[in-house]
């Protein structure tokens, strides 16, 4: 037989179709009679014995079974849940995420994913005490919880209640099976830290303990039902939401420890003239918004340099720490106070307007004046000037630049005269 273009011929190209007879009946029956399954005859009781059996099939897979497939497919959905939580969370945290920034991600991910009256996270401080520096929840649900967590707990009860979920809790071999050791670690100690909190988990890196969750009873759905308990899927997320966000916090800590040494002077510990010049530029953008007046006074301390070449530069260092911290004694706390040269001293005054900074002006004047050995090595006399703004100035750059035009010909006025 020709073949054809583009068709593939194959030898066999039809098969039978192949019946499978049935089996054949017990070799002394007749072959004439038609075939009869051997099945044994059963009785009454049997065959309601086989229906039972068949009934029970039936209720052992709707029973245990059925639920343990639908309890395997409520925890994948859980995790699947958790997994997209922890994506979209680091999706939000740029690097440059301060700590506070990272935390506030962390705990609203949390009361997120658990559905808690309230979340905290606590921070170590350097005392060995932990405060709370992240809450998150409404007022009335944290209240409703023993009046909310705690600000500020004592680091050696904190320090022992280090548990992690796959950690066995260490017991003896005589105690029962429900009991614990002695101040083994234990979920159960998390409310005696913490007041009203039933989940709780360290927040470890390489270099210590940076702080630790703690988690709020769970809200119900409905006022009338009872909020479901956490289980061992709620406490392994958190552990591993702990571990996700330590070298995140760790990273956050340490920018902001290098941005924060960035911006200060490292002889008289104030800012120096780059923070002086971004917090010049927020006031007067927060002047621009409230209508708030803004001051700037310059304070310049004359003849420093023959001062320095006649004591050395020790005793001009510490004679300008000492410039600072009087300039800084004599303004509120809202006030900020910059290194702004090597002999001169820049003060930011919120919401102050030139009367008030020339009152301000007066107390730095006799502060530093009044300084003495060994802060001064000798009397240090100081000029100051003066400049304020109010009203809307924009663009920025030039209502700065206008400021501390201001200011600094007013010094030289003083200086002058």
């Amino acid at each position: 037989m020709p073949r054809r273009a583009g068709v593939r011929t194959h030898r066999h190209t039809a098969r039978r179709l192949r019946v499978t007879p049935s089996p054949p009946g017990p070799p002394d029956r007749d072959p004439g009679a038609p075939h009869k399954p051997n099945v044994p005859a059963a009785s009454d009781a049997n065959a309601s014995g086989a229906d039972e059996a068949y009934d029970g099939r039936e209720r052992r897979a709707d029973g245990p079974d059925a639920n343990g497939v639908a309890a395997d497919a409520e925890l994948a959905r859980r995790y699947a849940g958790h997994l997209a939580l922890l994506r979209r969370v680091s999706t939000q945290l740029p690097h440059t995420a301060t700590p506070a920034e990272v935390a506030a991600v962390m705990v609203d991910a949390l009361a997120e994913a658990y559905g808690a009256a309230w979340v905290a996270l606590y921070r170590a401080n350097p005392d060995g005490t932990f405060s709370r520096t992240t809450l998150h929840g409404r007022g009335a649900d944290v209240a409703a919880t023993h009046g909310g967590p705690p600000s500020r707990v004592a680091g050696p009860a904190v320090t022992s209640l280090y548990f992690a979920p796959d950690a066995p809790v260490a017991r003896s071999a005589t105690a029962a099976p429900g009991a614990r050791e002695p101040g083994a670690p234990h979920a159960d100690d998390a409310a005696a830290v913490v007041l009203g909190a039933e989940l709780v988990a360290p927040v470890d890196d390489a270099s210590g303990r940076l702080g630790w969750f703690a988690v709020g009873p769970r809200l119900a759905a409905d006022a009338a039902a009872e909020a479901p308990a956490y289980d061992e899927a709620d406490r392994r997320f958190l552990a591993l939401l702990s571990h996700f966000a330590a070298p995140r916090i760790a990273h956050a800590d340490l920018a902001a420890a290098y941005r924060h040494a960035s911006l200060m002077d490292d002889v008289t510990g104030v800012g120096n003239r780059r923070a002086f010049e971004e917090r010049l530029e927020e006031e007067l953008a927060r002047s621009n918004r409230s209508g708030q007046p803004v001051a700037l006074i310059l304070c310049e301390l004359r003849d420093f340099d023959d001062y320095a070449a006649r004591h050395g530069g020790a005793a001009r260092d510490r004679t300008l720490r000492a410039v600072a911290a009087a300039a800084t004694q004599s303004v509120r706390r809202s006030d900020s106070v910059f290194r702004h040269g090597s002999a001169r001293i820049a003060l930011v005054l919120t919401n102050t307007d030139a009367a008030g900074a020339r009152i301000a002006a007066d107390r730095i004047s006799r502060s530093v004046a009044m300084l003495a050995p060994p802060d001064a090595a000798e009397p240090i006399a100081c000029s100051l000037g003066i400049g304020a703004l109010r009203g809307v100035h924009k663009p920025l750059s030039l209502a700065t630049l206008a400021l501390y035009k201001k200011a600094d010909e007013a010094l030289h006025r003083a200086m002058r005269g």
